[in-house]
């Protein structure tokens, strides 16, 4: 792996690390900061604590030319005349389901330095990180042309638990989100109950990290999320799909 794209994986860890041990000490849960992202979502205080860790995090590293997150959605040059990359990120995906403490995670995909992502297509990203925070706190790396592995952290330490994963089409594994579309959306419907008909056993926590890394950690299965004018889906490209 180049130098610098090891540096930015390196600096997305460490803000892994620090938002578990803030996640583990926190006792408020889902309390509302009483404000709204871009996206008309309302923010959490630990949307905005772990955000702020990330970016403090990603100034310190010369690496990381500039980024931009869900709860900050303004490109934000960091360090422009050595970085050569780009982050994009959400840093805490499942704002919905913290309250009842379910497993939550982090988003993150590595881009060359750039000023600005609109119209990035997503085969442009070198890397990706997907972070859960669960009774563990585990991440997937991927990189383009290098496959994909996990690692576990435990104290202050990543320990690579998985080093080569694989997906199967074969998998009998579901996570339909906004299964609401399902009473609006005939096509949805129907292929919910070809899953339900064939025997595909239904896996889905409101999350999109906690399904998305149980499919990844079973060796394959099917994530949907279908939006309609009644029943819509904030999945945002750069955010949480590149990812």
């Amino acid at each position: 792996i180049p130098a610098d794209l090891k540096s930015t994986i390196t600096s997305i860890l460490e803000i892994a690390s620090k938002t578990r041990d803030v996640l583990q000490n926190t006792v408020e849960g889902g309390t509302k900061a009483c404000t709204e992202n871009a996206s008309g979502d309302t923010q959490l205080n630990l949307d905005l604590q772990t955000d702020s860790i990330a970016f403090n995090t990603f100034q310190l590293n010369p690496t990381i030319h500039s980024c931009i997150s869900e709860e900050t959605p303004v490109h934000t040059p960091l360090n422009p005349t050595t970085g050569t990359k780009t982050v994009s990120f959400d840093p805490l995906d499942g704002s919905s389901i913290i309250g009842p403490n379910f497993t939550v995670g982090g988003i993150y995909t590595i881009w060359p330095s750039t000023s600005s992502l609109l119209h990035t297509r997503g085969t442009s990203a070198l890397a990706s990180v997907i972070i859960m925070y669960g009774s563990r706190t585990t991440a997937f790396i991927s990189c383009v042309d290098r496959g994909c592995l996990e690692v576990t952290l435990t104290g202050a330490k990543w320990t690579v638990t998985a080093p080569k994963i694989t997906l199967s089409h074969t998998k009998k594994i579901f996570a339909p989100g906004n299964l609401r579309c399902i009473n609006t959306n005939p096509s949805y419907s129907n292929v919910v109950q070809h899953w339900i008909s064939q025997g595909y056993t239904l896996r889905y926590t409101g999350g999109m990290v906690p399904d998305i890394c149980h499919i990844i950690s079973k060796g394959g299965g099917v994530f949907s999320n279908v939006s309609d004018e009644r029943n819509k889906q904030k999945l945002r490209f750069i955010y949480e799909v590149t990812g």
